[in-house]
């Protein structure tokens, strides 16, 4: 056998001749890896995909008016709304957010082979857990149940802190329920996707859909936070002094009906008095009016809208596995490790005497 590499060059014919002289257990190894991915495409759950394509709209920038001068007088600032967008690029980890996550684990959805609608954790503990992959992992005593970990003192800790903590059983299903939500943005387009892979063909759509909504839901409440917290204030102010101004819209009501025929100089001044307080209510009341319609006319243009380009539709061939590409891969990947193998095998046995000399 002529050495593979020849005053520092590889001689390509030496090893071409010699992976010739190992065709037979090349093939049959790569045949093995074919029948190999063959099985695997078989046992393996089927998978669905299901996704939405959304165009997110911005609000227009620039708003208040003439209604500047009155908000100002509330301490608000109507003419500079803060419209900044969230970046699409950031949407990624809203995916991977606790209130992302606890929602969409604890969302119902409708199965196929169910009458009754369950969440992901649910449909894991009575559609995937009574496989051959429980059986191989408790052959080799491996448990990621974590059912000893002390939940109970966690949990009562975290609420007393505000902290926010996963169940076992959600802490259980994270990783995987993750892999199967997941979003693509084309910020050149400002485009973004939600792709969702499920092994059940109803609940795929489903959960895109419902993935969608808070995902649009964070966006809303975060984009809209000021502009609602300004209205919220002025929704406050607003009832405030509509309850003096009609009190003070009563009070002169009354005094004026009990005194028709005013002769006394107390009297007068009672009547300004009260006249004085009501016209002052009034133009509080109305101008808090007004600024109340201008920041909710605020709040709706700063709410972003979001246009489906495409809706989820229910997938009627599965996703994965596919038996050719894992059959071919396999095959493939069952010869060159062979392959690999041998050259090193070779080479050791080539190099090694000058190595002991």
């Amino acid at each position: 056998m002529k050495k593979f590499i020849h005053q520092n060059s590889i001689n390509y014919l030496a090893i071409f001749k010699f992976l010739l002289s190992k065709k037979k257990t090349i093939i049959i190894l790569g045949f093995v890896g074919a029948v190999f991915g063959g099985i695997k495409a078989y046992i393996s759950p089927k998978i669905y995909s299901s996704s939405i394509t959304i165009i997110p709209n911005k609000a227009s920038k620039g708003f208040g008016g003439k209604f500047n001068g009155l908000a100002s007088l509330a301490g608000i600032s109507l003419g500079g709304v803060d419209n900044s967008d969230i970046p699409p690029i950031t949407y990624d980890k809203v995916l991977e957010s606790y209130d992302f996550n606890h929602k969409l684990l604890n969302t119902k959805l409708p199965i196929v082979d169910s009458d009754t609608m369950m969440t992901f954790i649910e449909y894991q503990e009575k559609f995937k857990r009574n496989g051959i992959g429980k059986f191989i992992k408790g052959l080799i005593g491996f448990n990621n149940d974590n059912d000893s970990l002390p939940i109970d003192e966690l949990s009562e800790i975290a609420q007393k802190n505000e902290l926010k903590l996963y169940t076992n059983d959600e802490y259980k299903n994270l990783i995987k329920f993750q892999s199967m939500v997941n979003i693509d943005v084309d910020d050149l387009n400002d485009i973004f996707t939600i792709r969702v892979k499920f092994p059940d063909k109803i609940a795929a759509p489903y959960l895109a859909e419902k993935a969608t909504i808070l995902l649009q839901d964070f966006i809303i409440n975060a984009k809209i936070k000021k502009a609602k917290a300004d209205y919220e204030f002025l929704k406050s102010r607003y009832d405030e002094e509509k309850e003096k101004f009609l009190e003070a819209q009563l009070a002169l009501a009354k005094f004026e009906d009990t005194h028709i025929n005013i002769v006394s100089s107390v009297q007068n001044t009672q009547r300004t008095i009260l006249k004085s307080e009501y016209q002052l209510r009034n133009q509080v009341f109305t101008q808090l009016s007004m600024q109340l319609e201008s920041s909710q006319m605020t709040l709706q243009k700063d709410t972003p809208v979001f246009t489906v380009v495409k809706g989820a539709n229910v997938p009627r061939l599965k996703t994965e596995p596919r038996p050719i590409k894992l059959v071919i891969v396999n095959g493939i990947l069952f010869g060159f490790l062979y392959v690999v193998f041998i050259l090193l095998k070779e080479l050791k046995n080539q190099f090694l005497p000058k190595e002991t000399e």
